[in-house]
């Protein structure tokens, strides 16, 4: 896939996930008084905080199902290189050799990659990257 339909592909994710966030408005859908939910809710032996959770985790879900998607070509490349240990050469210009460094950054699982990057036949840069492991959750079942 081209850089240029995998730019479309992500556009269309994130179309979706707009036109999900408009889905509800609340000229149709008015808020309710959470007080009175709470209080009715809790009668029946329900919390208003598992209901909402219900809810935000089939939204987070969601939107989740769409992105990992869109990614998943990307994804499935990804996956060859982590946890290989030997270099992948990336289009033209860099090489990337996946090490056995895990990290947590702001929640999420990152591998640090050693990358180095040409220009040609010539070395233009090398160093140490840390990116993102795809679809944890895949991994850890």
């Amino acid at each position: 896939m081209s850089q240029e339909e995998e730019a479309e592909k992500l556009r269309e994710a994130l179309w979706k996930i707009a036109q999900w966030a408009r889905a509800y408005p609340v000229s149709m859908f008015s808020e309710p008084d959470l007080r009175r939910a709470a209080e009715l809710l809790k009668a029946g032996g329900i919390t208003l905080d598992a209901v909402s959770g219900t809810v935000a985790r089939h939204v987070v879900e969601g939107i989740g199902k769409i992105a990992n998607e869109a990614l998943e070509e990307r994804h499935e490349r990804e996956q060859k290189m982590i946890g290989m240990g030997d270099a992948v050469k990336i289009g033209q210009s860099e090489v990337v050799t996946p090490t056995a460094n895990l990290r947590f950054n702001r929640g999420f699982l990152e591998q640090e990659f050693t990358v180095v990057r040409y220009d040609g036949d010539r070395v233009v840069g090398a160093g140490s990257e840390w990116r993102l492991v795809p679809r944890v959750e895949e991994q850890l079942r």
